[in-house]
């Protein structure tokens, strides 16, 4: 098991955990007759100008990232023939630099 596994069931837990008392008091909203005009009246989704923009951003992006998550290390091991203790100061500097982002962000 790999250290995402860990990290990812101790957030569902304290999740859990820290909104179990709430149960008692939530309840489901009242029952409604869906029709089609109804949902059509509600969805504001078109009215949102930058929206495609915002889309078509973040599918560029997220293919970007998937890209290079893929190539990177091909690119680090056989073209630059990098070790793997300079793969790892690579990858400090992500954690470097997140903590960086995280200070100056206020």
């Amino acid at each position: 098991m790999d250290a995402c596994f860990g990290i990812d069931s101790a957030a569902i837990l304290i999740a859990a955990f820290g909104t179990q008392s709430r149960i008692p008091t939530n309840q489901a909203p009242p029952k409604r007759n869906i029709t089609l005009r109804l949902i059509s009246e509600e969805i504001e989704t078109p009215s949102i100008p930058r929206l495609p923009c915002s889309v078509s951003g973040g599918d560029f992006g997220s293919g970007c990232i998937g890209a290079e998550g893929f190539l990177a290390p091909l690119f680090r091991f056989l073209f630059l023939e990098f070790t793997a203790s300079e793969t790892g100061y690579l990858s400090l500097g992500i954690f470097v630099s997140a903590a960086i982002g995280f200070a100056l962000a206020p």
